[in-house]
């Protein structure tokens, strides 16, 4: 359903029951969501009559990043209509990066960026403070250029002209650690992030983490956590580690 995050919540709701099983919410805002998944629950139970209509609905959410300007996905909004959101979302799964992963502060300190990289300039962040992000991905970018240049470098011995294409092909299928963080690319030159899926806690209301999947060049493994009330007893014990397919 093409444009379905311009109409209204009713005509959204009343749409998805009686011309589509999904929709596409593609780039809307997170206020959006609370009304939408309101609106449609009352309407299915309406219908029903029955509380456990929502049952048979599933939204798979995808949240591309976590950015304040969308704003964070929540049915808590200290309004009357709490109750019927904390339901209506119940049906929610979340699917999202992990952001922890690239989370500096996690791999190594500030003190070594620090001398690494700003010192000479005389500017150095708070040994407390994580760096910018858009001053980390640049100091990452430039890197693994020298990375890939040195690599060409030592290995040509002749010395002579490198194509674009030689050089395109060295950032291609491979990771880069670089210390503080590492980045993985597939054949297609596009970073591989770690996912996650959520569904909410009915107890807390809070979404939790409830499968994850970790990416490589190597390898896809995808890992069902344990205690979590979304998984069943027969799925919730597996670990599943899938080579990747190479496009030549």
């Amino acid at each position: 359903m093409e444009g379905a995050r311009w109409m209204k919540p009713m005509k959204i709701a009343h749409a998805a029951k009686y011309n589509s099983h999904w929709l596409s919410l593609e780039g809307a805002p997170a206020a959006e969501l609370r009304p939408f998944l309101t609106v449609n629950f009352v309407v299915h139970c309406t219908h029903v009559c029955t509380i456990n209509a929502i049952s048979f609905q599933v939204y798979i959410i995808v949240s591309v990043s976590k950015a304040k300007a969308l704003g964070y996905i929540t049915w808590n909004y200290g309004d009357s209509n709490d109750t019927i959101a904390r339901e209506a979302f119940r049906s929610v799964l979340l699917l999202e990066p992990d952001v922890s992963v690239y989370a500096i502060s996690n791999r190594t300190s500030n003190k070594a960026i620090n001398t690494g990289y700003v010192s000479p300039y005389k500017k150095y962040y708070p040994i407390s403070e994580a760096p910018l992000a858009i001053v980390s991905s640049s100091m990452a970018a430039f890197l693994m250029l020298g990375m890939v240049l040195e690599e060409m470098w030592s290995g040509n011995a002749t010395g002579g002209y490198v194509g674009g294409r030689q050089l395109t092909k060295k950032f291609l299928n491979r990771s880069f650690d670089l210390g503080f963080v590492q980045f993985d690319f597939d054949e297609y030159g596009q970073r591989l992030i770690h996912e996650e899926l959520s569904d909410m806690d009915p107890v807390t209301g809070e979404f939790r983490v409830s499968f994850e999947e970790e990416s490589s060049p190597n390898a896809v493994v995808r890992k069902s956590l344990q205690n979590n009330g979304f998984c069943c007893s027969q799925c919730c014990d597996w670990n599943i580690r899938e080579p990747r397919q190479f496009v030549n």
